[in-house]
């Protein structure tokens, strides 16, 4: 089917694909004929001859079988790498250098993964940019082969190595103890989860993974946010506090559980839904993981509630 193909001849096409007696079993689709198609009755299985630049036409292309009443338990969405095409060369690196960082660090390398999936849904890429973007890619797979390689030296022989760099997902993935300086002064030092999960202030905290902050004073030792009131011990009656939330912690629950929220952007990723939550009390919108079958739309009413560890309160001047 393509943009010439007539409303009749459509709908006799959809009827045959649909009708599982019938032999036509593969069905050939342009982006022009998407809308309207829905195919998820008796297909699972879809081949992407290329990949759209735009996530949102991707979207539109697996959700013709990726959506609900699709009786399948698994859906496959697969598409064809060529070589010599830069485009495709970006995106086999991107998911080839997510999935490695998740399979090395686990749970620290999940938020990294996210983390480049939520550049990627941002920023996007350029078509005229890809051929460079590909050889610099490429360029820095050969260093990271080389790098892995000295590591693995020096670990073997049990040397200490100083690695100086400013890419807190280098220094994740390659020290056992980091020190996290800011102006020339030593800010917190400790293992690549101490870090992340016990910074010191918004700065440390800030710097190995993103944030959703609200701000209140403190009252009756605890500081209140849209998400529940929290301990703060040690701080002084009325002052201004921050809680910190990882967004990793906040789970999207039906409208009417936990706080209000409101869906303000969906991209699709294949692994992953990038879904921007607009919610009162935090100054700019939530950007939450789910999975990539997750139903939520733009304008879509949700809630949001804490679903891991809570959060990290500092000070207004702890930055």
């Amino acid at each position: 089917m393509c943009s010439i193909t007539s409303a009749e001849r459509r709908e006799a096409i959809k009827r045959a694909f649909n009708d599982p007696a019938h032999p036509l079993r593969i069905l050939v689709c342009t982006d022009a004929a998407r809308e309207g198609i829905n195919l998820q009755a008796q297909c699972h299985d879809l081949i992407h001859v290329d990949l759209p630049w735009n996530p949102s036409r991707l979207e539109q292309r697996n959700g013709r079988i990726d959506r609900k009443l699709q009786p399948a338990a698994t859906v496959t969405c697969r598409y064809f790498v060529l070589a010599q095409r830069p485009e495709d060369a970006v995106l086999d690196a991107l998911v080839r250098k997510t999935e490695r960082i998740r399979r090395e660090l686990g749970s620290a390398g999940q938020v990294l993964g996210d983390r480049l999936a939520a550049r990627l849904a941002q920023a996007g890429i350029a078509r005229g940019e890809a051929g460079a973007l590909a050889a610099r890619i490429r360029d820095e797979e050969a260093d990271d082969r080389v790098r892995a390689d000295t590591l693995g030296v020096l670990r073997a022989a049990g040397a200490t190595a100083l690695l100086v760099t400013h890419d807190p997902e280098e220094a994740m993935e390659v020290c056992d103890r980091i020190a996290l300086m800011r102006a020339g002064r030593v800010v917190q030092v400790g293992t690549p989860e101490d870090l992340y999960r016990r910074p010191v202030n918004r700065f440390a905290a800030r710097f190995f993974g993103d944030l959703a902050e609200v701000a209140g004073p403190c009252r009756g030792g605890a500081l209140a946010t849209p998400l529940g009131s929290f301990p703060a011990p040690g701080f002084a009656e009325g002052e201004t506090l921050h809680a910190a939330f990882r967004p990793q912690a906040l789970r999207i629950a039906p409208a009417g559980e936990g706080h209000a929220g409101r869906v303000a952007r969906r991209v699709y990723l294949g692994t992953q839904v990038q879904l921007e939550i607009e919610a009162a009390g935090f100054a700019e919108p939530l950007r939450l993981a789910a999975p990539p079958e997750d139903p939520h739309r733009p304008g879509e009413a949700v809630g949001l509630v804490l679903a891991g560890d809570t959060p990290f309160i500092f000070s207004s001047d702890g930055d």
